[in-house]
């Protein structure tokens, strides 16, 4: 998984487990990393709305 999976309708979806980026790379969905967050995040040039539904990690 990478920045832009975490990207839907020009948005960033935070859902499940914060965990470290080589445990979420290999994990099919349930959890995104600081890493991702970051790269989503560079992906835009302006505002943004991030929308989180995380337990945390």
């Amino acid at each position: 998984m990478e920045g832009s999976d975490l990207i839907l309708n020009g948005e960033i979806i935070l859902e499940g487990d914060v965990l470290p980026h080589e445990y979420c790379s290999f994990a099919e969905t349930g959890c995104f990393s600081a890493r991702m967050v970051r790269e989503a995040l560079a992906r835009f040039d302006a505002d943004v709305t991030l929308r989180v539904n995380s337990p945390g990690g």
